[in-house]
């Protein structure tokens, strides 16, 4: 047996015979263990060995329990309430005792101390039994000491990989040069909006680059006449469910498309249900049969209150970094568009889709209206048919 979980008895020390019929241990939480022992202590105390003891002139509560290990070191106290069930558990104004202190993580994430003691009754005259006890505590004791540092270290782990990313977060934040923030400030100028009023989200993503979503968009020309369209560049709007929605300089708010289908997991995981600020990227294209049509991209942005100068961040370096996609893609297509046009004698097709979905909608309206017309025929016949028996009989 370890010297530190080792008994030297006196006589004093032993129960009486006439306590063998109950239970022979009981354990016992330690209070205001951290005004006696540190965390330091924690990794170096283990199981020892120790002592519970009657504190009859103690000035603060004459039944004080006090809890010491076997070199008179007091490591704290039972804990009020369950001094009862100690004096329930033994007569003896001392008794042996074998002690654990664990250290744990607190809810706010501060590491802790926890100790218990488990009181012995052990008798002179049963010695084989008592040391079967010992042995018995100390297994129990071993097997909750692992455990419970294990519990420790794991969580000590997933802390610091979670510090280790916010530090690197914050350090790929200080590191953007001020002309990106300055060039974020100058694209909400531009565009007239200030990210605070869009600032739905509460945890921060462990790279500057996951606050950020660039997805395609579907049904443009379904929303918006490519006759009258002349707004290609740049725009602010939102998501509110899968639909996209474009802010005018001028407050209207109109729906400018969908998110595509394959995109909705996605999409839905990004935004958490909020309705969530987008960069707004229009750009002419040619469809399949080289029709002039309006494209869509638009950039989603997380973006979080009280924290102007991340939201800045991520403006600054991906908002300004979309501006120039969509720059790309309006001189890469126009070049497309010039050669289509210059192949067809200078004329451009324009997309139908606009005027095909109006065609269809109306249709779907007239169908409505002819099903209504028919019913109300058939509901007139049946009151005049009804009304034509009455007047007979």
């Amino acid at each position: 047996m370890d010297e530190y979980v080792s008994f030297v008895l006196e006589n004093d020390d032993f129960s009486p015979i006439s306590e063998k019929d109950g239970d022979n241990s009981c354990t016992f939480h330690v209070a205001g263990i951290t005004k006696y022992l540190t965390i330091e202590d924690a990794f170096s105390f283990g199981i020892v060995a120790g002592y519970i003891q009657a504190e009859e002139n103690n000035p603060y509560d004459s039944e004080a329990l006090g809890i010491y290990t076997k070199e008179h070191k007091l490591i704290g106290y039972i804990r009020k309430r369950e001094q009862i069930l100690f004096q329930t558990f033994t007569r003896k104004k001392k008794i042996p005792a074998l002690l654990i202190v664990t250290p744990f993580w607190d809810r706010e994430g501060k590491a802790c101390l926890k100790g218990r003691a488990c009181a012995l009754k052990m008798y002179k005259e049963d010695i084989a039994d008592s040391q079967k006890l010992i042995q018995k505590t100390i297994d129990d004791f071993t097997i909750d000491l692992q455990i419970e540092l294990t519990q420790f270290y794991d969580k000590q782990k997933g802390m610091k990989k979670e510090d280790a990313e916010n530090i690197n977060l914050q350090v790929e934040v200080n590191d953007l040069a001020k002309h990106e923030l300055q060039e974020a400030i100058e694209i909400e100028k531009a565009l007239g909006f200030m990210p605070s009023s869009f600032a739905f989200f509460c945890t921060k993503q462990p790279m500057l680059s996951d606050e950020v979503l660039k997805l395609d968009v579907k049904n443009v020309n379904i929303y918006l006449n490519i006759l009258f369209f002349e707004d290609f560049g740049m725009a602010k709007g939102y998501t509110e469910g899968t639909e996209i929605h474009r802010i005018s300089s001028d407050g209207y708010d109109e729906i400018i498309g969908n998110i595509n289908e394959e995109d909705k997991e996605l999409f839905l995981q990004f935004t958490e249900g909020h309705n969530s600020f987008c960069f707004i990227g229009f750009y002419p294209s040619l469809n399949k049969e080289d029709e002039y049509q309006i494209s869509c991209k638009i950039l989603l942005c997380r973006f979080y209150p009280y924290e102007d100068k991340y939201n800045d961040a991520i403006i600054g370096k991906y908002g300004n970094d979309f501006c120039f996609h969509i720059l790309d893609k309006l001189k890469s297509w126009q070049q497309k568009i010039d050669v289509v046009k210059e192949n067809n004698n200078g004329e451009l097709k324009l997309s139908k889709e606009y005027y095909d979905n109006k065609q269809t909608q109306e249709a779907l309206r007239t169908d409505v209206s002819k099903s209504g017309s028919g019913c109300s025929v058939i509901l007139f016949t049946l009151m005049f048919f009804i009304y034509s028996v009455y007047a007979i009989l």
